[in-house]
C-alpha cells in the first residue's frame, strides 16, 4: 500500500513539474516572446487560461513551493520519515489555495468536459487516499 501511495505522489509530482513547464511556455507566449509551441497548439483555451493564472505572480512561487514539498515528501518516504505526511499535506494545501484563488474559475470549470472532471476527481481521490495512508502510518509510528 505504501508503495502505491508513493507511486501516486510521484506521478502527481511529475505532472506538476510538467504543468509548471507548460505554464512557463504559455506565459512566454502571452508576453510576446515567441510563437506557441507545437505541444500547446491544440490545447483548449480554458487550459491555457488556467496555466497562465498559475504561472504569474505569487502563484508561480507557491506552485514551485508545492512541487518542492512533493519532492520532499518522496524523499522522506524513501527514508520512512513522518515528514512525508507533513510535506504532502503542505503540497496539497498549497494546491487547494491556488485552485480556490484562481481567476475566472467558474468559467474555466464550465468549459471542462465530463471526462476531464472525472479524471480530476480520480486524481483527488487517489491523493487523499495517499494522504490518509501517510496520516495513519504517522499515527501508528510506521513513519517515524
Amino acid at each position: 500500500m505504501l508503495t502505491l501511495a508513493g507511486i501516486i505522489v510521484f506521478l502527481y509530482a511529475v505532472s506538476s513539474i510538467l504543468g509548471l513547464w507548460l505554464a512557463s511556455q504559455v506565459t512566454k507566449v502571452l508576453e510576446g516572446e515567441g510563437p506557441i509551441p507545437e505541444a500547446l497548439a491544440e490545447t483548449p483555451q480554458h487550459h491555457l487560461d488556467l496555466m497562465a493564472n498559475y504561472a504569474m505572480g505569487w502563484r508561480a512561487s507557491a506552485w514551485r513551493t508545492s512541487i518542492g514539498a512533493l519532492v520532499t515528501s518522496l524523499v522522506a518516504l524513501a527514508f520512512s520519515s513522518s515528514l512525508a505526511f507533513w510535506a504532502l499535506g503542505l503540497a496539497l494545501a498549497i494546491d487547494c489555495i491556488l485552485f480556490m484563488t484562481c481567476r475566472d474559475i467558474r468559467l474555466i470549470l464550465y468549459k471542462t468536459t465530463a471526462m476531464e472532471r472525472l479524471v480530476d476527481a480520480a486524481q483527488c481521490v487517489a491523493l487523499l487516499a495517499s494522504f490518509t495512508l501517510f496520516f495513519w502510518l504517522t499515527l501508528t509510528g510506521a513513519l517515524a
